[in-house]
């Protein structure tokens, strides 16, 4: 009986484990091949307008485009952003290269700082390039296309339980 009652749960963890592996898998393939997709079809190009500054950490120009009529929003997007923080760098907030790269690099102060690099960089009522899908024009990326590592992430991360299962499997 308890043998059983084992051998249910073994069978529980290994069934919750092939999950998380397809899961994982899913979902990475499919943002990979989301992400390839807007890079190849976003063929048309348009000025956009910034209108406004996103909230995440590079706090990066949203811009608003018109297609047939209809109003879009899209962010300059980066691929990675790092920042270093010291407390005897100034106040005001510092890119390091250029701030059109795929990888942005924030300089500030750790105690205060101000991050107005992306205001001063890119004025609200400023016009940057917008590239869209024609087919689905809320598929676009401004200025250059940095592309998103998150499917890759999930797409290695189904490695893990995959790895549980095959150790289970082994020494059970």
């Amino acid at each position: 009986m308890v043998e059983m009652t084992r051998d249910y749960v073994l069978l529980a963890v290994l069934a919750l484990m092939a999950v998380l592996t397809v899961s994982f898998l899913t979902l990475g393939i499919w943002l990979y091949l989301k992400e390839r997709r807007i890079k190849k079809n976003s063929i048309n190009h348009i000025l956009g307008e910034v209108v406004n500054y996103s909230y995440n950490q590079s706090r990066a120009p949203v811009v608003e485009y018109e297609v047939n009529g209809k109003n879009y929003k899209t962010a300059l997007r980066y691929s990675v952003v790092i920042t270093t923080s010291s407390t005897f760098k100034p106040i005001k907030s510092k890119v390091k290269g250029d701030i059109l790269d795929t990888k942005l690099r924030i300089r500030n102060n750790s105690a205060a700082s101000i991050n107005m690099t992306m205001q001063e960089a890119f004025p609200l009522g400023s016009y940057m390039n917008v590239y869209y899908n024609p087919d689905k024009p809320k598929e676009s990326f401004v200025e250059r296309f940095a592309p998103s590592y998150i499917g890759l992430v999930f797409m290695f991360a189904s490695i893990i339980p995959l790895c549980g299962i095959v150790l289970i499997t082994l020494f059970s």
